[in-house]
């Protein structure tokens, strides 16, 4: 197993085992999109995961230490532009697991529970599906449905329980085995969460998840004793669509418990998957800035020829774009950050000549201030004024050109 941490150089054994031939100059996103880069070294880049390149495992970790996942997770769900831009943001490969870092498994965890928690809050919210089940009771006094000869013999008859009937009838409930096997999932989400909400100091986070906590009462009466193959066939509800994905994250995330126990290295299961840390950390800034500046932050604007803009401050006029480069947080003035840089600053300048973007904006600015985004542990402290808050972090040599920098969220 090879490990790396994100956004660092291989090394040539490294190289050497993964077969990174000549030819290569990059690795698709499923193999955590390794690069070879200008310098002519390989690099891990802004994905972190679990994945499989010409027979070898690899294994990526956060270069940040201790985030706080589950905070990440929430600010995502709950800033997101479309409800399948989180979706967007990882993939899981369940059809291969090795063991792998602790690390990645307590970075799942948060990811499958707070995507399934969310997509519960929804599915409840349009109503839980109930039909018919057959329940089988000994009844005292009375007979409902009909009466089951030989089970009542041998219940009541031979022990002279005369007033007892053993009867099997339907009624319509939600008690059914779909249902029993998202209350099941349910159950173990709040157990696996256990441990990283009580870590977490991130009170979005927090109450985010205290607000799916009213799904314990949706699903009081209905039971988690539940067989898997008793939903292989299931038909999905056309009048309520999430069901289809609550129950294959609900089966992700039992497996995903059924993963828990370490081997003799302490390591634990784990499936091949990736995250986009850039996508992830581009939707968290957007949290940040909605909540600093509510009603005047547009996120991933069209602009000319095909190009995007992160986001603009439509109120003071100034275009922003967030850069998931954690060279920023210690910028030395290495050639390669200086390049890097450059053309942070050439792209986000055209935003700030592209007529769709000016149009946006306030018309009292001609040329808009800019502004990358980067992480580091230093927060700029915004104010109510964004074009404050930056006035110190001037990038030198460039007119009206700002850095602004935006911590993800630590334990």
């Amino acid at each position: 197993m090879i490990t790396l941490r994100e956004q660092t150089q291989l090394l040539d054994d490294y190289i050497d085992q993964l077969d990174l031939r000549e030819t290569y100059t990059s690795m698709p996103v499923e193999q955590l999109a390794l690069n070879r880069g200008d310098d002519g070294f390989w690099w891990s880049s802004y994905y972190i995961g679990l994945s499989e390149i010409n027979g070898q495992h690899i294994q990526v970790l956060p270069k940040l230490e201790n985030l706080d996942f589950m905070s990440l997770f929430s600010f995502a769900l709950l800033y997101q532009p479309s409800s399948e831009y989180f979706s967007s943001c990882y993939d899981i490969n369940w059809e291969k697991e090795i063991y792998a870092s602790t690390e990645l498994y307590n970075i799942l965890t948060p990811l499958l529970v707070m995507q399934y928690l969310n997509i519960l809050d929804k599915l409840v919210g349009k109503g839980l599906k109930r039909d018919y089940i057959t329940i089988e009771e000994n009844l005292h006094s009375k007979i409902r449905g009909k009466l089951r000869p030989i089970a009542n013999w041998r219940k009541n008859e031979i022990k002279k329980k005369e007033d007892y009937f053993f009867c099997q009838y339907q009624v319509f409930s939600a008690n059914i085995p779909v249902n029993r096997l998202l209350k099941k999932a349910l159950d173990i989400s709040i157990l696996l969460l256990g441990n990283v909400r009580s870590r977490s100091r991130n009170m979005t986070g927090l109450a985010f998840l205290s607000s799916k906590m009213k799904l314990i009462e949706a699903f009081k009466n209905i039971d988690s004793n539940v067989r898997l193959e008793s939903i292989r066939n299931y038909k999905f509800d056309k009048l309520n669509m999430y069901y289809s994905e609550a129950i294959k994250l609900a089966k992700c995330i039992i497996r995903h418990q059924d993963n828990a126990l370490t081997d003799g290295s302490g390591k634990k299961k784990v499936p091949l998957f990736w995250i986009d840390m850039s996508r992830l950390y581009e939707v968290y800034v957007l949290g940040i800035l909605q909540t600093h500046y509510p009603n005047n932050i547009l996120f991933q604007v069209k602009g000319s020829y095909g190009t995007q803009c992160d986001y603009l401050h439509i109120g003071e006029g100034i275009v922003l774009d967030a850069k998931y480069k954690l060279w920023y947080s210690s910028y030395n003035g290495r050639r390669s950050h200086v390049d890097s840089m450059i053309a942070d600053i050439r792209e986000i300048s055209a935003y700030a000549r592209d007529e769709r973007f000016l149009n946006l904006m306030n018309n009292n600015v001609s040329t808009p201030k800019c502004v990358i985004i980067h992480p580091d542990e230093e927060t700029t402290n915004l104010g109510a004024v964004l074009s404050d808050s930056v006035k110190n972090n001037k990038v030198e040599g460039y007119r009206d050109f700002y850095r602004l920098s935006i911590d993800l969220p630590r334990l």
